[in-house]
Parts: structure tokens; sequence; C-alpha cells
């Protein structure tokens, strides 16, 4: 069954949203204009959706993470100007793994 979009009542919603596509988007663009990224946020998302792209391409593997084996992992960048280097993380390591950065800072 699907609902009805809660800011337009006429567009279904997205799966699991609350907004259908046009009002996401016009709520998004509304709030970009107050909360603009830094720049080096923006090379970080840049970055993520460079790779991101050449996964769903079928160029970039997933595979297991590389400290326990897990295969569901999610791919981290040691740096974002090698967007396409990077390196395969479980969820629990990669946790542990800014943890560990954090504390050394």
């Amino acid at each position: 069954m699907k609902t009805i979009c809660g800011r337009c009542n006429v567009n279904p919603n997205r799966i699991g949203q609350r907004r259908c596509l046009v009002c996401h988007r016009e709520v998004m663009r509304e709030f970009r204009k107050t909360h603009s990224l830094k720049p080096d946020q923006r090379w970080e998302m840049n970055s993520r959706s460079y790779a991101n792209t050449y996964q769903k391409r079928g160029k970039l593997i997933p595979q297991s993470c590389w400290r326990c084996g897990d295969p569901k992992a999610q791919k981290h960048h040691p740096d974002y100007s090698k967007p396409l280097e990077v390196e395969w993380l479980c969820r629990t390591c990669h946790l542990l793994h800014h943890q560990n950065v954090r504390s050394m800072a």
C-alpha cells in the first residue's frame, strides 16, 4: 500500500520516506541555501560519489573486510584525493578505525 506525500498530499511517497521525490527536491534546494557544505566536506562527498558511481558500473568491486573477513563491508577512503583507492571494512572495524584515528589526534 502506497502512502501519499505529507507535504503535497498528491504524489505517492518514496519507499520508507515522508515526501515524494518532487517535494523532497524542493525542500533540499531550500535547505542547501542556508546550509552549504564547507570545501573539505564537498571534496569528501564528491570522492564518495565518484566511488559509488564506479561501484554501480562494476568497475569497483566490493570485497570482504580486510581485517576480519566479514563479507558485508563498507568503503573507507584513507585519501580522498584518490577516490577509487578504498579499503573495505565491515561496520564494526570501520567504527574502530575512526575511533583510533580520533584518539591519536
